[in-house]
């Protein structure tokens, strides 16, 4: 049985099942733990099998009475999600908006998410390598509070050639979806490459990623710091251009991400934005996203919205 890490036996959870290996496996094995939770399901009906992938899962939770919600991303809800352009910001607004109601309804603020230990690897390569991201966090954290809920990934120790070989010791079905390994995507050439490294070869690679966060965290509690003065003064912008220049597009980046808007955040947004908020001019506007721009009310900076 593979071990789940920091959930507990007596909390309710919503379990994210989308029909693939890694969610399978976390359904069975809290099952098999005796957790209380629901499965949640959306089904975008954007690939072949994902009807498939449902039926799988219903299956899963038919036979075992497990209470199950299901979300079937017609033309009408999709077109409530129209604003977000990128598929992936529409899917993950569509999902958490699901996963919330459920949360709603059943008073249960606790999510668990099937990743797992090469994800985390993928992610981490993914920003340092590909993308030569400044982030806050290599890889995907265990643990965050986002959508005022409580998100857990429980099998994030475990890598996936363990996942697979409990699902074939279990005769447990699951989909597979044949996009993941298209060569044409820099995360899939990752995934690829991944699945050619030894578990050593792995290990290693993770540590290198623990000791790099380990430091990052040390950085990012001083920010907070610093976010928390900042804000105590309704997010003044003199005392905010008195932060140096780094400092600067790092409050920029909590300020946006603290708040619920759908803004892609770039580094030459953060230092136009700086930028903006150094000019004498409080008379601007500076947009950040769709009909969401920043102003400079009276001496403190501000969201407004724009039809």
């Amino acid at each position: 049985m593979l071990k789940l890490s920091n959930l507990d036996i007596c909390k309710k959870y919503i379990v994210a099942c989308s029909g693939g290996p890694d969610s399978m496996a976390l359904v069975d094995i809290m099952f098999e733990n005796k957790f209380d939770f629901v499965v949640a399901h959306v089904n975008y009906r954007k690939r072949q099998e994902s009807n498939r992938d449902q039926e799988i899962i219903t299956d899963f939770c038919k036979e075992r009475k497990i209470p199950i919600f299901i979300l079937d991303a017609d033309q009408k809800c999709y077109q409530k999600y129209e604003q977000f352009k990128n598929f992936q910001n529409k899917a993950r607004r569509m999902r958490y908006d699901f996963f919330q109601k459920i949360s709603q309804e059943l008073k249960i603020d606790n999510l668990c998410l099937g990743h797992h230990r090469d994800d985390f690897l993928e992610t981490a390569i993914w920003q340092d390598e590909i993308r030569n991201s400044k982030v806050s966090f290599y890889g995907i954290r265990e643990k965050l509070i986002n959508f005022n809920l409580h998100i857990y990934r429980p099998l994030l120790n475990i890598y996936k050639n363990d996942i697979i070989k409990y699902l074939e010791k279990n005769a447990i079905s699951y989909g597979i979806d044949d996009s993941n390994y298209l060569p044409i995507y820099d995360r899939n050439k990752i995934r690829q490459s991944l699945e050619k490294l030894s578990s050593l070869e792995k290990d290693q690679l993770v540590e290198k990623y623990l000791i790099k966060n380990q430091k990052l965290t040390i950085l990012e509690n001083q920010i907070k710091e610093i976010y928390e003065e900042w804000k105590k003064t309704n997010f003044n912008i003199d005392t905010f251009n008195k932060y140096n220049w780094e400092n600067r597009q790092k409050l920029i980046f909590l300020y946006l991400t603290n708040n619920d808007f759908d803004i892609k955040i770039n580094r030459l947004k953060l230092k136009a934005i700086c930028n903006f908020l150094n000019k004498k001019d409080h008379t601007k506007l500076f947009r950040i996203g769709n009909q969401i721009y920043l102003t400079k009310k009276n001496v403190s900076l501000a969201f407004i919205k724009k039809k």
